[in-house]
């Protein structure tokens, strides 16, 4: 499998073709894939290829050079039997011209019963600390969990921006989260994302001990980070070390007498927490 946003990001991709950034992000990984193998298994038809992620491909340039390339192994080696998939959110595609020989698969979205499931699962499910070290505690909580259930199955029939969130396993699991810490959301979009960043942030931060971080210094954080892809000539995403360094630069608290430490201790970490100015 190969992750399109670490292909474009060699530079050389237009020169080398997507055959040498193979071998070479193989290598990386510590597979030995000479360009020569993979070229004689494309004869043979034993190729299955797995490029992820074309919609975080953020410049519409090197999306289009990175679909000229896998329209190039369609048109030469799917007829002689190897696999090709690409995932990506719907609305990446429709301003490329992927070849129609790729068949187009759409995954559906929860309905009401899966959402139900979901939820009574993930409000069952708890960390805990155990002489194992961390494991999965099940707790019944039946008469709160299904108060929670039942209010945002509510929502879902009454705003239909919370029903299309409900409807992706990763985005219903932060809208329990919301639900189960602060009640229930705006059916604005952005609302919801705004208080599902808020919400990770305060779970994370009251399990480590730290203070609180206000909304507006999430958003100016946030916001420096999203200008910073618009700035960057590449249209490629900031990597870790850039976005940590970009939250650092925004070292002005919003609260009176309070400024927000930034640190990142590493694995692509980042972590913001209020301190008492001095």
């Amino acid at each position: 499998m190969l992750q399109l946003s670490e292909v474009v990001a060699e530079k050389d991709l237009e020169e080398k073709g997507i055959l040498h950034i193979t071998t070479r992000l193989l290598s990386r990984r510590g597979f030995h894939f000479p360009v020569s193998q993979i070229e004689n298994y494309l004869k043979l038809g034993k190729i299955a290829w797995f490029f992820d992620g074309l919609d975080e491909i953020v410049s519409v340039e090197k999306r289009a050079l990175v679909v000229q390339h896998i329209n190039e192994l369609v048109t030469n080696f799917l007829p002689t039997g190897n696999r090709i998939i690409v995932t990506s959110r719907p609305a990446a595609i429709h301003v490329v011209n992927l070849l129609p020989a790729l068949h187009k698969l759409e995954i559906q979205g929860f309905n009401e019963t899966e959402i139900r499931t979901l939820a009574e699962r993930v409000l069952k499910i708890k960390l805990v600390d155990s002489p194992k070290g961390v494991v999965l505690d099940e707790q019944d909580n039946s008469k709160s969990s299904s108060t929670l259930i039942n209010q945002l199955l509510k929502d879902c029939q009454a705003k239909p921006g919370v029903a299309r969130l409900a409807q992706n396993p990763l985005l219903l699991t932060l809208l329990i989260m919301i639900y189960a810490n602060s009640g229930s959301p705006s059916a604005k979009r952005h609302l919801i994302y705004e208080q599902a960043i808020l919400t990770l942030a305060t779970v994370r931060g009251r399990e480590a001990g730290h203070s609180p971080i206000s909304v507006q210094d999430l958003r100016e954080r946030l916001g420096a980070v999203a200008l910073s892809v618009y700035k960057k000539e590449s249209g490629l995403l900031p990597s870790r070390k850039e976005v940590c360094e970009i939250v650092k630069g925004v070292n002005v608290g919003s609260r009176p007498g309070q400024v927000v430490e930034v640190s990142c201790p590493g694995q692509g970490q980042i972590e913001l927490r209020a301190i008492p100015a001095t």
